[in-house]
Parts: C-alpha cells; sequence; structure tokens
C-alpha cells in the first residue's frame, strides 16, 4: 500500500469530506418512518444519493479547470466498458416492469461510477487517504454502538407511532437488516487497520467491531473480515499485528462469553444456520436451472421475481415467500441479462484489479479492504438495500486505485463543470422530493391507505414526486380500490383492480395479491373459483389461505 505525496488539502477535498463525514458519522444514525423494503423505499437510501449528487454540485462549482485533461486510465476505462456490456440487455429486454426494475438499476450503477470520477479529482493525498479511512471506519464504529444500543436500550423503548423501539434477536443499526450492519463494520474494522490509528478510541474500536461481529452473526461479514484481516496482515507492513490481533481476539471472546453465558439476554442467543444454509443452496440450484433455460440472453432485466417462482414450481423448490434476488450478484447477472451481463460484470471486476496492480494502486491490501462487501454481494444483495453500502464502495475504489495527478486532477474545462453541475442538481432536486413523498406515502401505508381510497390526485395527497415511489403508489393506490369497493360496492372497482392484479402477477409474485384476486373470483365467478385455487396453491403450497375444495371453492382456516 503506497500514498501519494503530502500535499495540502483541496477546498474540493474539504467541502466533500465534510458532507460525506456529517451523512456517515451523524445523519446516518437518525431513523426516518418507513415501512422497509429496498431502493428508494427506503429514506436512508434516497439522502445518501442526495448527499452524493450535493457532492457533485460542489465538486462542480470548486474544482479548477486545466488545459489538458487526461483522458480517463485504462483501468477507469475498462470498468466504463463494462458496465456499457452491463447496461445493454435493457436493450432487448420486454418485459413490462423494465422501466420501474431496470433503469434504477443502470441509473445506480452509472451514479457510482460517475462518483468514482468525481472522487478521484479532488486531489487525493496522503492525508485525505487516511481522513477518508478514518471517517468510513468511525462511521462504521457509530452503526456497531448504535446497534448494540439497540439490544440494550431500545428494545424497552416504544416509538411515538406505536412501535417497538426494537424487535428482533439480531441488531440491525439504522439498516434494518443484521448483515447490512455487520458487512459495514466489517469494512470499517478494516479501514481501521488500513489508517494505522492509533489511540484509545482507535484501540477500543478494535476490540468492539469483532465483539460485535460474533453477536450479529452473519456468516458473510466472518469470511469478509476474517480473510481481509488475513490479507491485511500478509501484505502491509503498517499495520500493528500482534496488539491488533489481541485486542480482536478479545473482543470475540468476550462476545462468546456473553452468548453462551448462562444468565444472557434472549438477543444473545445463538441462531440455527442450518435451515438458512439448505434454502439458499435451493435457491441455487434453481437460479441455476433458470439460467440453463436461457443462457445467451438471460430473461430480461426485470424478470427474476416471477420467472423464478416458474422455475421454483417445476423443480419443486419449497419457496413459500416471494424472492427477488438470488444472493449471488453473478447468478442474478446472468439469470437476466445473459452472457452480455456476465462478461460486463467480469470486465468491472478486471478494471478494478487492474487499478490495483498500476503504480500506486494497492494490490492486496485493496483487494483486503473490499473483501467484506465481495463476500456480502456473493451471498446477498447489499447494493439493492442498502445506499450507504455503494457509497462505501465507490470511496474503496476511489482510495485503493492509482490517483489522478494533480496536474490532471481538475474536471479539464468550464462546460465538463457545467455538465456536472447540470447532471448533479436535477438528482439532488429529485431526491429531496423523493423524500418528502416516501415520508407522506408512509404516513398513508401506516393509516390504512385511507387518503388513497378518496381517489384523490397525488398532489392533494402531497405526492410531490410520485415518480421516486412509482411501483410502491402504483400498488398502494390499486390495493385501495378494493377498500372503496367495500364502501361503494361499484363492481367497475373490482374490474380495475382485476386487471391490475393480472398484469402485475406476470412480472412479481405476491400471494397477497393472489389472495384478493381469489377473494374477487369467488364473488363474481364461483365456478372459476377452484381451478384459481389449485394454481395458487401450486405457487405457494405452504400457504394456508390457498388450501382448496376439491370442486367449489376454499377451506377455511
Amino acid at each position: 500500500m503506497s500514498f501519494p505525496a503530502r500535499r495540502p488539502l483541496s477546498l474540493t477535498f474539504r467541502g466533500t469530506f465534510t458532507l460525506l463525514g456529517l451523512w456517515l458519522c451523524i445523519g446516518l444514525l437518525f431513523y426516518l418512518p418507513n415501512n422497509g423494503g429496498h431502493g428508494l423505499s427506503l429514506p436512508v437510501n434516497i439522502i445518501t444519493w442526495g448527499v452524493m449528487a450535493a457532492c457533485g454540485m460542489w465538486t462542480a462549482v470548486t474544482l479548477p479547470g486545466v488545459a489538458q485533461g487526461r483522458a480517463p486510465d485504462g483501468a477507469f476505462r475498462l470498468i466504463c466498458i463494462g458496465a456499457g456490456l452491463w447496461s445493454l440487455p435493457l436493450l432487448w429486454t420486454t418485459s413490462g416492469s423494465v422501466p420501474y426494475a431496470g433503469l434504477p438499476r443502470v441509473a445506480g450503477l452509472w451514479g457510482m461510477i460517475a462518483f468514482l470520477w468525481l472522487l478521484r479529482r479532488t486531489g487525493l493525498t496522503r492525508d485525505s487517504i487516511r481522513l477518508i479511512l478514518q471517517m468510513l471506519w468511525l462511521a462504521a464504529l457509530m452503526q456497531a454502538l448504535f446497534g448494540f444500543l439497540q439490544v440494550l436500550v431500545f428494545k424497552h423503548m416504544v416509538m411515538a407511532d406505536g412501535s417497538p423501539g426494537f424487535s428482533g434477536s439480531r441488531p440491525w443499526g439504522i439498516f434494518q437488516q443484521p448483515n447490512l450492519l455487520a458487512s459495514f463494520v466489517a469494512t470499517g474494522l478494516l479501514c481501521l487497520l488500513a489508517s494505522n490509528s492509533r489511540g484509545k478510541l482507535a484501540s477500543g474500536a478494535l476490540f468492539f467491531f469483532p465483539f460485535m461481529l460474533v453477536l450479529i452473526q452473519s456468516r458473510a461479514a466472518w469470511i469478509g473480515a476474517i480473510a481481509g484481516c488475513g490479507l491485511l496482515f500478509c501484505s502491509s507492513i503498517q499495520v500493528r499485528r500482534r496488539a491488533a490481533v489481541l485486542l480482536m481476539l478479545g473482543g470475540v471472546a468476550l462476545a462468546l462469553a456473553w452468548q453462551w453465558g448462562a444468565h444472557l439476554p434472549d438477543a444473545f442467543s445463538a441462531i440455527d444456520k442450518r435451515g438458512s444454509t439448505h434454502e439458499r443452496w435451493l435457491i441455487l440450484k434453481t437460479t441455476w436451472a433458470l439460467i440453463a433455460r436461457h443462457p445467451w440472453a438471460g430473461w430480461g432485466y426485470g424478470s427474476f421475481e416471477a420467472a423464478f417462482s416458474r422455475q421454483a414450481q417445476i423443480s419443486g423448490g419449497p419457496f413459500v415467500v416471494t424472492l427477488i434476488h438470488p444472493h449471488n450478484e453473478l447468478l442474478y447477472a446472468w439469470a437476466e441479462g445473459g452472457i452480455v451481463a456476465v462478461a460486463g460484470l467480469l470486465l468491472m471486476a478486471a478494471g478494478i484489479l487492474r487499478g490495483l496492480w498500476q503504480p500506486g494502486g494497492w494490490r492486496w491490501t485493496g483487494i483486503a479492504l473490499l473483501l467484506p462487501l465481495i463476500s456480502h454481494i456473493n451471498l446477498e444483495y447489499p447494493l439493492y438495500q442498502s445506499a450507504p453500502h455503494c457509497l462505501m464502495l465507490t470511496l474503496l475504489l476511489a482510495l485503493i486505485m492509482p490517483p489522478v495527478m494533480p496536474e490532471t486532477a481538475g474536471t479539464g474545462s468550464r462546460w465538463m463543470r457545467l455538465v456536472i453541475a447540470a447532471a448533479s442538481l436535477p438528482i439532488l432536486l429529485f431526491m429531496a422530493s423523493a423524500l418528502v413523498t416516501q415520508q407522506r406515502l408512509t404516513a398513508i401505508e401506516r393509516r390504512g391507505l385511507a387518503p388513497l381510497a378518496t381517489d384523490a390526485t397525488d398532489s392533494e395527497l402531497g405526492l410531490i414526486n410520485p415518480y421516486g415511489q412509482r411501483l410502491r403508489l402504483d400498488y398502494d393506490r390499486h390495493i385501495a380500490l378494493l377498500i372503496r369497493y367495500n364502501t361503494l360496492r361499484d363492481p367497475q372497482l373490482l374490474a380495475r383492480f382485476t386487471r391490475w392484479a393480472d398484469s402485475y402477477q406476470r412480472h412479481h409474485n405476491d400471494p397477497n395479491v393472489m389472495a384478493s384476486r381469489l377473494a374477487i373470483i369467488g364473488a363474481t365467478q364461483p365456478d372459476l373459483l377452484n381451478g384459481a385455487c389449485l394454481q395458487a396453491r401450486r405457487r405457494w403450497p405452504q400457504d394456508r389461505r390457498f388450501l382448496c375444495r376439491n370442486a367449489t371453492g376454499l377451506n377455511k382456516k
């Protein structure tokens, strides 16, 4: 691992670092109401993309132009080519869900690449790199402390809306999912080691990070943390091996003692992973069978949920819940985008590796820092669930790849700065309005969709940016039709819901929509009820709502 020469911190970097630090270390601790989900359904993701756009605006304003800009280096060019290939399947995808399933993913990837390009032109120096590493491990430390408080304090609290402050057996920080917290903490641990920070706070963090990783019980994080630490110790002479190992082993020992002690809270009990392991194997097996049917072109972006459900019926997989991702990014790209998407993914990986081994790249140390996220990406889908993980990955790539030389660190021209500003400002405004809409829609959902049942317009409901919650809003509006029907008894409402449900079920695998559809069939076409119920039974064999009678209807629970 090598650092650039010491230089004064640029104005561009100071502003960018301040924005990112305030968000990751402070803002990320504040919970905003939400009803779960992924992508822009979560306020933390909306704000993260907004912060990245704000950094783009700051960069466009403060970064000085240069007369002779340097062309992108080979590694970055390879990443861009790979991203282009990964995006190509959009051109031949015919699924009706693509505009709201495929395009956001592609836009998110290119947003990360654009942000990486900007970060590498903020004038990274020895001091700025250390500051970013310290910021990342401090952000991870804050989340680890937040998670620790969840199981010790917050579980005894009640939120303003009446919900418990924390429920579950594993802490999840702000991410609302334990594995996301675990990979964030594991990455913070490696950033702490790589920064070679000293002092009481750093020593305490070296002890506390492994302690929390044991309590969270995420196998993906364990793999990434152990492999990353081993590789870092072998590749970096700057790391204090003996002291670090002793502190980390102390944290592990205390966590195990706490977990296996006789008088401990139930929240720290060990979790049986055998069922999860078997289910993951079935998922991978079924996904591979799905790929084998269309290995070259794939099934199209936005198609995995429905295609996997149909394949599970053929393969006999006992899948009860909706599955939107196979928990492996390579298989996901192959299933939806075919061999072209796989080639794009491999080229992006090759570009990163090339950057690591170029002069100034961090080589094995860089791989070590990426291992927790790489492990998580291949065992789940963190980048779709958590934009902070996208931001962390982009920051790490900016650090470990060769820096842009100071004489070519500017945007290149006034026109380029205008382009950056013109791209960043709409994104910032979109995310700000999407956050307002998300909060309003969350409040409507927690009121049982009553405001939507009035058939009011988006503006009347305060939904100033419906495109930021398009699929979610479309779903809620059609469910609200059933609420209106209970009052008005208008058969046209049922007809509208039926048309939407039939289209929705072609691209999604939602038993709740099917249950409503069966209720309508039972009321309007009872002779067709048994056949429809048997079809639903094949898709959700363990759902008791689909226990069918042989001829006329449904069994009662």
